[in-house]
């Protein structure tokens, strides 16, 4: 939520407005329910709140169309019904595979909002991150993706990742400030992918032979700011995950991301469902792959030196996206009697009427769905053969701006020769 504290001087009527600074509170997804209230206080002490109302976010931009089945709801804007339904099958069958191999079942709606590229995910929540494809709100149940007709093959890798991420946070959720370590969450998220990724897999055997893979609690907060070791730390926590699910079922997670929701972290809640910590999981893990139980201590040191950022290159729980847009429409809230003040709230500027010689407004905006204020970002989809590209109109039109460019500078020296020629053929 977002509170303000606001002064004005005394008049028989006065009029204050706030803007709603999102980079402190947090991005708020299409699909999420706000609500908001004034309180007026007077100099004598005397408080006042104005009756709550609430708006949904909207993204008026666009003429969305939705499909909805069990819970699942699918918005798009750009083609067909075909593609809307075949995303919600996706989705669809994501929940029930998540049900069934992990043990987390989720019974809140769901909303996809589907974008076709990246640089829309980006307009529409304000995120600075350029390679941000999409984007996971776990408060609200709502993602947002980058998605367009013809990439079926990222739309199956990135829907379950995403799904995965919102039905953890269902799973997980507490108000006693518990939270995923960054490596459980992420990992969960790549089993939920399905398939395995046998390039990211040979990374990882790589740096485990040559001794350098960070232990596991380097992975708890953040990722490295660099593109391959944050590839690492993806396919480092998912096969921790698969471990844990192949050695003692699918059971045990559930009780894990209960125990979490209970308000404990991570390692009491790994050594009562397991018996064993952050240390021990990562040591057994080794050990079943063959190698020694502890990373070397030069592999410790470059974790400890790496730069962790909460925006990695794929998905990463990260702290609110800066954002600064104006949630319309804003509040109005006036008070004609200052000690009892009959207040009313609309969609219009806020003001406020007294007439005692000073009034305090504090203006909250809260989303109705309170939570550990996280969202988790996904990179762009990577260009895939027999994908329908999408282009970036200001690239190309600056690329064809130069091809036409070179191509007049060409004809003009052409003519320029010819010209030459034909002078010194008269001379």
């Amino acid at each position: 939520g977002s509170r303000q504290r606001m002064e004005f001087d005394v008049a028989e009527e006065v009029e204050v407005e706030w803007e709603w600074e999102l980079k402190r509170s947090g991005a708020v997804p299409p699909g999420a329910w706000i609500w908001w209230e004034w309180q007026l206080t007077d100099t004598e002490g005397n408080s006042h709140s104005t009756e709550r109302q609430e708006m949904s976010v909207t993204d008026d931009r666009h003429s969305w169309r939705s499909i909805e089945e069990d819970g699942i709801v699918v918005n798009w804007y750009s083609g067909s019904s075909a593609f809307g339904e075949a995303t919600l099958r996706i989705a669809l069958e994501s929940r029930q595979r998540l049900s069934e191999e992990i043990g987390v079942v989720s019974d809140e709606e769901i909303q996809f909002w589907l974008y076709p590229t990246a640089e829309d995910v980006r307009e529409a929540i304000v995120v600075s991150s350029e390679w941000a494809g999409a984007v996971a709100f776990t408060d609200y149940n709502i993602m947002i993706i980058s998605l367009a007709p013809g990439q079926e093959r990222w739309a199956a890798e990135v829907i379950p990742h995403e799904l995965t991420h919102v039905v953890v946070g269902m799973a997980s959720h507490n108000c006693q400030g518990g939270r995923l370590p960054v490596w459980l969450n992420e990992g969960l998220a790549v089993y939920g992918e399905g398939a395995v990724d046998s390039a990211a897999e040979s990374r990882l055997d790589e740096a485990l032979q040559a001794k350098e893979l960070p232990p596991l609690t380097a992975l708890a907060d953040g990722f490295s700011a660099y593109g391959g070791a944050a590839g690492e730390a993806y396919a480092h926590s998912g096969a921790v995950v698969n471990y844990l699910i192949d050695q003692f079922g699918p059971e045990q997670i559930d009780a894990l991301l209960r125990a979490i929701s209970s308000g404990s972290t991570i390692d009491p809640a790994l050594e009562e469902v397991y018996g064993f910590d952050t240390d021990g999981l990562d040591a057994r893990w080794r050990l079943s792959l063959g190698y020694q139980a502890t990373p070397t201590s030069a592999a410790a040191l470059a974790a400890a030196e790496a730069t962790p950022t909460p925006v990695p290159t794929m998905a990463l729980v990260a702290p609110p996206v800066a954002a600064s847009p104006t949630v319309a429409p804003p509040p109005t809230s006036t008070a004609p009697q200052p000690t009892a003040p009959e207040a009313t709230v609309s969609a219009g500027r806020p003001t406020a009427t007294s007439t005692e010689e000073s009034v305090e407004v504090i203006a909250a905006v809260t989303p109705t769905n309170l939570g550990q204020e996280e969202a988790v970002m996904e990179k762009a989809p990577a260009a895939i053969p027999g994908d329908e590209p999408v282009e970036d109109s200001a690239s190309g039109a600056l690329l064809w701006v130069l091809v036409i460019g070179a191509v007049v500078l060409a004809v003009a020296v052409i003519l320029g020769r010819v010209i030459q020629k034909k002078h010194k053929s008269r001379t």
